[in-house]
C-alpha cells in the first residue's frame, strides 16, 4: 500500500534527569493501526538483531505480505483486518526504510539532547 499523505508521529525520550524530550515528525508511510507496526519498536528491533534499517524494513514489507496472502495471523494479530489491496509493495517498503530512518535520526537526536541537558546541569551544580 503506497501512501501519498504525509503521517505525523511523536517520538517521546525519557531522559536520565527526570526530563521529556519530544519530537513531532512526519513519516511518509501510514504506520496505520491495522498494521500493528510502530517504528520506534521496529528501529529498537532492528538495533538489537544488528540489522541494517533496510533489512528490516525488507522484513517488515515480507512479514506483512505473507500474512496477508495466506490469511495466517497469531492469535490478537490486527493483519487479520487485512486485505490483499492493503499489501506492501516496493514503494511502501522504501516509504518505511525512509521512515525508521528518520525516527533512528530523532532518537538519537533526543537522546543527544538529553545527554547535553545533564551536562549542562552538572556544570551548573559544580560552579
Amino acid at each position: 500500500m503506497a501512501s501519498r499523505a504525509v503521517h505525523n508521529y511523536r517520538i517521546t525520550h525519557y531522559g536520565a534527569d527526570g526530563h521529556v524530550y519530544l519530537k513531532d515528525v512526519r513519516l511518509l508511510w501510514s504506520w496505520d493501526w491495522r498494521y500493528g507496526r510502530d517504528p520506534v519498536f521496529e528501529c529498537r528491533t532492528a538495533a538489537e538483531k544488528s540489522e541494517s534499517l533496510m533489512d528490516r524494513a525488507r522484513r517488515i514489507a515480507a512479514e506483512m505480505n505473507a500474512a496477508i496472502a495466506t490469511g495466517c495471523s497469531r492469535p490478537n494479530d490486527r493483519r487479520t483486518l487485512l486485505r490483499r489491496s492493503d499489501a506492501v509493495d516496493p514503494a511502501a517498503r522504501h516509504a518505511i526504510w525512509q521512515d525508521l530512518i528518520t525516527v533512528q535520526i530523532t532518537m538519537a537526536t533526543l537522546s543527544a539532547l538529553a545527554v547535553k541537558a545533564s551536562i549542562e546541569a552538572m556544570q551548573k551544580r559544580e560552579r
